[in-house]
């Protein structure tokens, strides 16, 4: 272990805190999570359970104002911080996600098919639209990983818009919402973390909140 006198300075640098001792000194390094990334998403969790309980007073003039400026803006950054942790994209990562909504949106499927007798299977039950949009936005970024950042994401703001007026496009697939919220996916996914880290270490206010 480096003592005090030994460490020549701390360095933050993508994720990691990096430990540079002098000169002929083994280089440590040790994985840390930002702590921002986590109060963030903490806090949009707590903003889902405030509006799930505000459902049964949305008589109410201010439980339904509440519920619709909190669902004006959750969803588009929750998926932000899923395109902005997508950079690194691994085949383990890809099956995990299909193995799961496989094995439980079949599970609902198979339910409602043997209660109802309709046949549902390529629609995606309740939240399980969300792990099927993160494989396919995941894929699209792994293999059509455009470099131009400035043409991709307006154009994915063309085709959300088109994809919310078209009266072709439906649910099958949670195709709409996959289209309607890919900007926000690579948005997130084409921010650098250079940016990110100058913004935390930059903002007192910011530090502050988190």
């Amino acid at each position: 272990m480096l003592g005090n006198e030994q460490i020549h300075h701390l360095t933050f640098l993508n994720n990691f805190y990096i430990i540079a001792p002098k000169k002929g000194d083994i280089i440590m390094e040790t994985k840390k999570r930002i702590v921002y990334w986590d109060n963030f998403k903490g806090l949009l969790i707590f903003f889902v359970v405030l509006t799930h309980f505000l459902y049964n007073f949305t008589e109410l003039e201010y439980g339904k104002y509440i519920v619709n400026v909190v669902y004006f803006f959750h969803m588009p950054a929750f998926i932000f911080i899923s395109g902005y942790f997508s950079k690194n994209i691994t085949f383990q990562k890809f099956l995990k996600y299909i193995i799961i909504y496989l094995t439980f949106n079949t599970i609902m499927a198979g339910f409602v098919t043997i209660t109802t007798g309709e046949f549902l299977m390529l629609t995606p039950f309740y939240s399980y639209w969300y792990i099927l949009a993160l494989i396919i936005w995941k894929l699209f970024v792994k293999y059509f990983n455009f470099s131009k950042w400035y043409f991709v994401i307006p154009l994915s703001f063309v085709i959300a818009l088109i994809s919310g007026f078209g009266q072709d496009v439906t649910n099958v697939l949670a195709i709409q919402k996959i289209l309607g919220f890919l900007p926000f996916f690579l948005i997130g996914y084409y921010l650098p973390e250079s940016f990110v880290i100058s913004f935390t270490q930059k903002r007192k206010w910011w530090v502050i909140l988190a």
